[in-house]
């Protein structure tokens, strides 16, 4: 009974200094949006755009200006963690125990003065008026959008689980199905409108802040592309720690694996672009990262999944993802990787060979390669005698237009380099696939 008496007491003790700091953060949002307003200098307008999809499955944009409230964050931060009740607000953080990894308070770190401007709780108050000042139009009080703003920094304070979502677009492919489950959070999907008219808001270069052209660089004018499907990977996070961008690296390196494991076109994917779902306060809320090199100029055909490939997905997905880091396999992966981002024919080829050697050649092993590779390759895909003649017959061509390459392409080439080299590529493919979905040993 006592110690249910002294849980009751501290769940009141909390709830009562957490009314405190509420009341604190409000009244300093309150007066932090009256000193923005007494800023000397106005504020400015970075660009924006809005997205219409069109029915034919064009788009048009329309200028959206909106008022840039960062540069004053940045030149008045210094005055704006000095009003009197940010320091209202650190007395009560410090008296909230269960906030205490959230804000480590503590004369250590300097956490408990607000002298230091990247203490926690600085952080904390800057990012919650740039939340609050997100998307807005003046620097007016709105009781309900705090209300909202402050229930979604208890639930960051206390780490209640968030939603952090990767979305990785195809560049040149498209699927039949409307969704492919790979694994729990893991999709192959079409995109939504709000994923189409964000991702060409990006292409587009918006939004424009005013910071960002101090730092731009000339790039190539391009056409945006609507985009039509994404790989799509949720992860349950802490919104207070990092993203685990290798955990998703890895499951989109798998994915794409896969797909190029099951078609020989030529596939490319965008970069890894992540956001977390619901929670302004995480310190990594928006972030890029790049899964693989610039795609090289896009042949006319694309990459497309149909209804037959997206019920074999799943399975050859899951043992990719088991096997995609084994050692045994990793040359052969990664130069069959490679060989997407070559543009000429000789530099893929010369790629095809070394995955070849690495998958069918015993170590140390480098008489007789072609012979060798011939043997074990038609035997290991061929599933006929006359299949395993053609396959020997290739390998040696192939072998053969491989050395005149590497040894300076003196002379004219016995071979075909548009015949053979898609040919050693879809031996390698085959191969490759085989290997990952035999069972360990």
């Amino acid at each position: 009974m006592i110690r249910v008496a002294f849980v009751g007491v501290d769940r009141f003790c909390a709830e009562f200094v957490v009314e405190d700091l509420k009341e604190y953060l409000a009244e300093w949002v309150q007066e932090a949006l009256q000193t923005l307003s007494q800023f000397a200098f106005p504020f400015a307008q970075y660009e924006d755009t809005r997205i219409t999809l069109n029915p034919d499955g064009g788009w048009s944009s329309f200028p959206m200006p909106r008022l840039d409230f960062d540069f004053h964050l940045a030149m008045g931060r210094e005055t704006l963690l000095g009003i009197p009740s940010a320091q209202a607000v650190r007395g009560a953080a410090s008296q909230a125990s269960e906030f205490a990894d959230a804000f480590k308070t503590g004369p250590s770190n300097g956490a408990d003065s607000l002298n230091n401007q990247e203490t926690p709780i600085a952080s904390i108050l800057i990012r919650m008026l740039a939340a609050y000042l997100d998307g807005a139009h003046n620097v007016s009080w709105s009781p309900e959008r705090f209300d909202l703003l402050f229930n979604d920094l208890m639930r960051y304070l206390r780490g209640e689980s968030a939603v952090g979502k990767w979305t990785i677009e195809f560049i040149n492919g498209g699927l039949d199905a409307e969704v492919i489950d790979m694994e729990p959070g893991v999709s192959l999907r079409h995109c939504s409108d709000s994923e189409k008219s964000e991702s060409l808001r990006r292409q587009l270069g918006y939004p424009r802040k005013a910071f960002d052209d101090l730092f731009a660089r000339p790039t190539a004018v391009m056409i945006p592309e609507v985009p039509t499907d994404v790989l799509s990977i949720e992860q349950s996070i802490d919104p207070r720690e990092q993203p685990r961008i290798e955990e998703a690296r890895i499951i989109a390196s798998s994915t794409v694996l896969t797909l190029r494991l099951l078609a020989p076109d030529e596939l490319y994917f965008g970069p890894m672009v992540y956001h977390v779902q619901d929670q302004p306060f995480s310190k990594f809320r928006n972030l890029t990262v790049h899964l693989e090199g610039s795609a090289p100029a896009l042949k006319a055909k694309r990459f497309h999944l149909g209804q037959r490939g997206a019920q074999s997905l799943p399975g050859l997905y899951s043992s990719v993802r088991r096997r995609i880091s084994d050692p045994d396999i990793s040359t052969s992966v990664s130069r069959f990787t490679e060989s997407y981002f070559k543009a000429k024919l000789e530099d893929q080829l010369i790629d095809y060979w070394i995955a070849l050697e690495a998958l069918f050649l015993p170590e140390d092993y480098l008489r007789d390669m072609a012979e060798t590779i011939a043997l074990a390759a038609s035997y290991y895909v061929g599933q006929s005698d006359r299949q395993r003649k053609s396959l020997y017959q290739l390998v040696k061509r192939s072998h053969s237009l491989r050395s005149f390459i590497i040894h300076g392409s003196r002379g004219t080439a016995k071979q075909s380099l548009d015949e053979i080299v898609p040919k050693t590529g879809d031996l390698l493919r085959e191969s490759l696939r085989r290997r990952i979905l035999e069972p360990r040993s």
